[in-house]
């Protein structure tokens, strides 16, 4: 049976909780995707272990990240350097060219997938996947990539252009890579 039990009402009152977010959170999605800690932890050591020129070691922490998250982007980063480091240009490049067709705002894929095809003397393809990489990441100037596209723009001919990143290089770097100098010279003769 429906029973009605007549209640005398002077207001509704409706309440909505939300959850506030503490200091240390950050709301709404995720700046990318996230990787399981397993992951994560064969990716950090893969990228300790390139960092301290251990190829070997970064190249087993990277198979092993390969395994647990194979579509992730930082991963196959960490997989496409590992192969430029190997000399295995083609498979760089393959696997970096995934990692910037997940993710095309990921500047250090972006940068590698540049070098990669610059290894290959695929220059003018490199450029613009270099140019990208710097101007994703225009904040903080990256030498290492500038020095990239000062190599292809100069193997390109393009010796004025060459002379201007190549000098930017040089600036960027603090004197880390005295090479960027002669690329500079080079350029600048040749202009």
């Amino acid at each position: 049976k429906d029973i009605a039990i007549p209640v005398a009402l002077k207001a509704e009152v409706e309440f909505t909780l939300k959850r506030k977010a503490e200091s240390n959170e950050t709301t709404g999605v995720p700046a990318g995707p996230v990787l399981a800690p397993k992951a994560k932890e064969a990716f950090d050591k893969g990228l300790q272990a390139l960092g301290a020129g251990k190829i070997k070691d970064a190249q087993k922490y990277s198979s092993e990240a390969m395994t647990l998250a194979p579509g992730h982007p930082d991963v196959l980063y960490l997989q496409g350097v590992v192969d430029l480091n190997l000399r295995n240009f083609a498979d760089a490049q393959d696997v970096l060219e995934k990692a910037t067709q997940i993710d095309p705002t990921h500047a250090r894929a972006q940068a590698a997938l540049g070098m990669a095809l610059s290894d290959q003397g695929k220059y003018e393809e490199a450029v613009p996947v270099l140019e990208k990489s710097l101007e994703l990441n225009a904040g903080t100037p990256n030498w290492e990539t500038q020095y990239a596209l000062a190599q292809a723009e100069y193997k390109l001919e393009k010796y004025p252009e060459a002379a201007k990143t190549a000098q930017a290089a040089l600036t960027s770097s603090n004197g880390k890579a005295p090479e960027i100098e002669l690329l500079v010279a080079q350029s600048l003769v040749a202009t």
